[in-house]
């Protein structure tokens, strides 16, 4: 029987797209709690428990597409110095034993579709950016394109091997909007440094129908900026939030108190990284949720 391998398969994005799937495997670090998550769902779950070891697919499924979603949290805590180790190798040690794995057991995919994130490009100000430009620079750059590197490796054996670099998603459960919420409620929200950096963002359910548009449409391959169509600035998404629940934006948080207390993570939140999707466009993918104020109210107001 022909599978869907999906790695993050428990995330805000792999959880609604394995519905959409008619045989997905999910692969968790513990196969009963993702059991658990997914419950009665038709959705089968298989363990690897670390990201150090290769991967080993069941020898009763043959895998024809790959979802690949895992990666920790790049918004939790202080970039250390392990924190840096942990995150590069939940992607790039992952990916690489993954894919090493598929290969030993022969069951190279035909198609591979690998998250990557728009921190590829680093602070680019106002310049507006296509899925052919240039990488920028610091850690989440050179993470990004580490991680794009160990998927695009899979072309030479002929898989088609498609890399969406995604915005921030904005989702109902999970991600960074919820906990926005929680701060606004608490009537201390407030645009983050300057408020005039470009955020280039995606309503969660674009996401989903990005990535099965990608496993459905063999014309697609390569890289696409899975971002909406109409980027804001930081200022604009506070007085969005703000407004979706009536609640004042008026503290902002200076980007020397970020620095202070996130350290280089910060820099991150700061940078201003104005992203087209224009590419995934052009080969056919149309949006539903392009205007920031009312995919904010239909997520959280």
């Amino acid at each position: 029987m022909n599978s869907t391998l999906i790695t993050g398969g428990t995330g805000i994005v792999g959880s609604q797209l394995v519905k959409q799937l008619e045989n997905p495997v999910v692969i968790s670090r513990s196969a009963s709690r993702a059991n658990k998550h997914f419950g009665s769902e038709n959705v089968r779950c298989v363990e690897w428990k670390s990201c150090y070891d290769q991967f080993q697919p069941p020898d009763d499924i043959q895998v024809d597409q790959v979802v690949n979603l895992m990666g920790a949290s790049v918004a939790d805590g202080r970039w250390t110095n392990s924190r840096k180790k942990e995150l590069v190798d939940s992607r790039v040690t992952a990916t690489n034993n993954l894919i090493a794995g598929l290969k030993a057991q022969g069951q190279l995919p035909k198609t591979f579709i690998s998250a990557s994130a728009v921190g590829f490009y680093g602070d680019r100000g106002d310049t507006i950016l296509e899925s052919d430009s240039g990488s920028g620079d610091g850690f989440l750059a050179d993470l990004c394109k580490e991680w794009e590197a160990a998927a695009i490796q899979l072309q030479d054996d002929g898989v088609r091997v498609v890399v969406l670099r995604i915005g921030i998603v904005l989702a109902k459960h999970g991600g960074a909007l919820p906990e926005m919420k929680k701060i606004f409620r608490w009537g201390v929200g407030g645009r983050i440094g300057s408020g005039k950096q470009w955020v280039s963002w995606i309503h969660v359910e674009d996401l989903v129908r990005m990535t099965k548009y990608c496993l459905d449409n063999e014309n697609t391959s390569g890289v696409y900026n899975a971002v909406s169509p109409s980027p804001s600035s930081n200022n604009e998404l506070t007085k969005a939030i703000g407004s979706a629940i009536n609640r004042p934006t008026m503290l902002p948080a200076p980007g020397f108190g970020l620095k202070l207390i996130l350290g280089e993570f910060a820099e991150s939140l700061l940078a201003s990284v104005r992203v087209s999707p224009s590419r995934i466009q052009r080969d056919g993918f149309e949006f539903k949720h392009t205007d920031l104020k009312q995919s904010v109210i239909d997520l959280i107001g």
